[in-house]
């Protein structure tokens, strides 16, 4: 749960923190607090947020912004968008995936803290979406996994300690870029290639860990 607003007197008071009040007689106040976690947030593909009221906003169907910490997995049905994270958590319970993408494109996810999944953020089928700026740390499986998505840019992330790869490419996973990334203290590898080709990686700091770069024999 997070903090919404004051009730005072039963009346909404607004949502200053601290809030002043003049005690010019009795009153009674109540802080109101609503409800982070639920079982699945969506973007679907009209745009709409499913279900109504999480702390992601949007005015336009195109921009949206995390406007509170929140305990769930996004799965995003929409191509042509932004997410802007806002620096605020997305917290899991150990399963699924912070992030899924399936068979979207053109998406951006920035400025998000995802951890505590099986899985950061996971593409699949999608491609020309941009991983830019986010702290993906101490998730179950994989830090970002691609299957089947090309042309896709990773950039500017921490991806760390989480308990298996830090990126993860596989089935043709093929034309990406992958720069400007710490990739630390991930217990199997820093990045996994599987089965993938042409992808451009530089400028990553990849250090600490158990296998820092791991190329299966056949991809």
């Amino acid at each position: 749960y997070s903090f919404s607003y004051w009730m005072l007197d039963s009346s909404s008071a607004g949502s200053a923190n601290p809030l002043s009040i003049l005690m010019e007689g009795n009153h009674t106040l109540t802080p109101i607090f609503s409800s982070t976690s639920y079982a699945y947030v969506y973007i679907r593909a009209d745009g709409s947020i499913d279900p109504a009221g999480v702390p992601l906003s949007t005015s336009d169907n195109v921009t949206y912004m995390l406007v509170g910490d929140l305990n769930s997995m996004i799965t995003v049905q929409r191509s042509n968008v932004i997410i802007d994270g806002g620096g605020h958590t997305l917290q899991g319970s150990g399963t699924a995936e912070g992030f899924r993408l399936i068979g979207v494109d053109n998406v951006s996810i920035t400025n998000a803290n995802i951890r505590g999944f099986d899985g950061g953020i996971d593409l699949s089928t999608s491609s020309q979406d941009v991983i830019a700026e986010n702290n993906i740390t101490a998730n179950n499986g994989l830090g970002i996994s691609l299957y089947n998505s090309c042309n896709n840019t990773i950039c500017r992330n921490n991806i760390a300690a989480n308990k298996l790869e830090g990126i993860h490419l596989d089935y043709s996973s093929n034309f990406n870029n992958i720069n400007e990334n710490n990739i630390e203290d991930n217990s199997y590898s820093g990045i996994y290639i599987d089965s993938s080709s042409n992808n451009l990686m530089y400028h990553n700091n990849i250090i600490n860990n158990t296998i820092q770069v791991y190329v299966t024999p056949h991809g």
